[in-house]
């Protein structure tokens, strides 16, 4: 994927993290695109400014994910990037001492933590989760984490709950929409025009994804003001290795071209502060309203057919 650049991309530094095995995913796909991606990177470097901090394989358990993330929030603060001069990134955070047996996590809240945190623009580095949804066809752009763990099978940790928070105590919001979705809105149109079929969702499941993708952007929230987006991808046997491998490498760069728009129009509605347009056609799903933008070369004929609409980067 080589970007046709219009205008600077931001110095953006991504933390990029996967899963490994869990339930009947012996072959977890994000643990190979973590352990591929600096030498894919190396091969066909990003635009200047756009660069790879970290990859993380997280284990698949609530614990394991938490912890994680913890160490991955404490070391790019404690190193100055971008970091947001507040509280420890982590305050907000549940505590990994803490069991899972029969109660969900307590956090320790500290005062003055939970209040908006900077635009996303101001932040110089990116946390991008992806996992794997073994009925994927497609690329899937999670924008809701919901504060609801309700694992239909134990995780790596044989933890299984229903109906738990995440975050269980009062400052902890039944969801979290993603303050990405605007900046999300100009990127995917990009990506399909680029020859990846993205689909926009809302639901993220219930499993140790949506735990993940709630705690980031629960930090993200209240505390560290760093962007975080969580992407599902499918099966290498839908989309192989390689072309996954360009699709991370495309998003990387379209969230850094979309995010260095904002920060140089702050009062500009983002449709104007991106160009040229790129066409692609969108289909909505009947099932729960998400929408998919598909490349215009490789949209199915039904839509074709129905006289679909083309949308634009606006």
């Amino acid at each position: 994927y080589q970007r046709r650049v219009h205008g600077k991309n931001k110095n953006m530094r991504f933390h990029v993290t996967g899963f490994g095995a869990f339930g009947g995913v012996a072959d977890n796909p994000t643990t190979h695109i973590m352990r591929s991606l600096p030498d894919h990177l190396a091969a066909h470097p990003l635009p200047g400014g756009v660069s790879l901090a970290s990859t993380t394989v997280f284990e698949t358990s609530a614990k394991g994910s938490l912890a994680a993330l913890r160490e991955l929030f404490r070391s790019s603060h404690h190193r100055g990037e971008g970091a947001v001069p507040r509280a420890d990134w982590c305050s907000v955070l549940p505590a990994v001492d803490e069991t899972c047996e029969g109660t969900a996590f307590v956090a320790p809240v500290r005062a003055g933590c939970l209040a908006p945190v900077p635009p996303l623009a101001d932040s110089d580095q990116f946390f991008l989760h992806l996992g794997v949804n073994s009925r994927a066809q497609c690329f899937e752009i999670e924008l809701v984490a919901r504060n609801d763990a309700t694992f239909r099978i134990p995780d790596e940790q044989n933890f299984q709950c229903a109906n738990h928070p995440v975050v269980p105590h009062a400052s902890g919001a039944p969801l979290i929409n993603s303050r990405m979705a605007p900046v999300i809105a100009a990127v995917v149109p990009r990506l399909a025009a680029a020859g990846f079929t993205t689909r926009v969702s809302s639901d993220c499941g219930r499993f140790v994804c949506n735990w993940t993708y709630y705690l980031s952007l629960y930090a993200s929230t209240f505390c560290s003001g760093v962007p975080c987006l969580f992407v599902h991808v499918p099966p290498f046997s839908v989309i192989p290795q390689t072309d996954q491998l360009q699709f991370v490498c495309a998003l990387m760069s379209e969230l850094s071209h979309a995010l260095a728009s904002c920060a140089r129009l702050k009062n500009a509605p983002l449709h104007s502060t991106i160009e040229p347009p790129q066409p692609c056609v969108v289909d909505v799903c009947p099932d729960d309203g998400a929408k998919v933008f598909w490349p215009a070369a490789r949209a199915p004929a039904r839509l074709l057919q129905q006289d679909c609409r083309l949308a634009h980067e606006r």
